[in-house]
């Protein structure tokens, strides 16, 4: 079972916390690509919300939105792909990201074009949403969509400047321990969650000298002097447990139980682990959490963190 956390919690890491790669001079091309094979569930939800989903022709296992994305086939994992299966599919282009150096390398060499989106920090989100509208001939939408983006972080932005700094706790994994909650896996300063942290009007609770992604312990945890926890525990909600019974786990944490006064906001929907063009919402929804009063016009939630349209791909913000 450890074995099977680590490996998601890799998966999530995987789009934060890897090594820049350069841009492949097969970026440039003449006509828009037809076949379009994506390496990452936020590519995913990219293209479609660009309007290039009838051109995408494979995805990873772990792209499960847009729902037609679902019953796209299939080229293995973010980790290993499977190359018979992509080629087979004969891709005029294939979208990575940066941790994809070695599928680029490979791909490059047998003449297939590749584009890398880069979005590890907050503002290459909406960058993302350009470059990939440049290369599949969507360049319009692919500004709109990144405009809509930029707006609704300024607003968020907006509404939170000079109030009450929270100190926050973001876990982004477990895996299974002794206690009800395990290790947790947080996210530390200069992250792609830190960084919305500092967009929605709080402090990173994680010091710099434990790193981008440390492994905290009971200990740790008791030691910090927390205003709230934020749980992305999506992986955890797919295996079949509650977001009551997600919160409850922090209550093992002396300090963190009922009545201790520090919230734990959980979310369990995708978006919030996927940098994507609906990872605006994640942003919208802990500030909303983290800050009440600077949104007095939000209508609430039917349950915390879903949209009424996420089974839609065009209802992309």
């Amino acid at each position: 079972m450890r074995r099977h956390a680590a490996a998601v919690l890799g998966a999530a890491l995987f789009t934060f916390a890897t090594a820049h790669a350069a841009e492949p001079a097969s970026l440039q091309t003449s006509t828009p690509p037809r076949r379009i094979v994506s390496l990452a569930p936020s590519v995913t939800e990219f293209l479609f919300a660009l309007g290039a989903g009838e051109r995408v022709v494979g995805v990873t296992r772990y792209c499960r939105y847009p729902a037609a994305a679902r019953d796209l086939p299939k080229v293995g994992g973010l980790y290993d792909p499977n190359w018979e299966a992509l080629l087979g599919l004969e891709p005029d282009l294939v979208a990575l990201l940066p941790a994809h150096a070695a599928q680029r390398e490979r791909l490059e060499k047998l003449g297939i074009p590749t584009v890398v989106v880069d979005h590890r920090r907050l503002a290459d989100i909406a960058a993302a949403a350009r470059k990939l509208g440049e290369v599949c001939g969507q360049v319009e939408r692919g500004k709109e969509l990144a405009s809509r983006l930029e707006a609704r972080l300024a607003d968020v932005r907006a509404r939170t400047r000079g109030l009450a700094r929270p100190r926050v706790l973001v876990s982004i994994g477990r895996s299974f321990g002794s206690s009800p909650l395990g290790e947790v896996y947080a996210a530390g300063p200069d992250t792609l969650y830190d960084q919305v942290l500092h967009t929605v009007g709080a402090r990173n609770a994680v010091q710099a000298a434990a790193g981008p992604y440390p492994v905290v312990g009971m200990e740790g945890l008791a030691g910090m002097d927390l205003d709230a926890v934020v749980d992305l525990a999506s992986h955890l909600a797919q295996a079949g447990r509650s977001t009551e019974e997600l919160a409850a786990d922090w209550a093992s944490v002396p300090g963190l139980g009922p009545g201790s006064g520090v919230p734990v906001h959980v979310f369990t929907d995708q978006y919030a682990a996927v940098p994507g063009p609906r990872f605006v919402w994640f942003v919208e929804d802990l500030a909303r959490r983290l800050h009440p009063e600077a949104f007095p016009d939000a209508a609430p939630a039917s349950e915390p963190g879903r949209r009424p349209q996420d089974a839609d791909h065009d209802a992309a913000p």
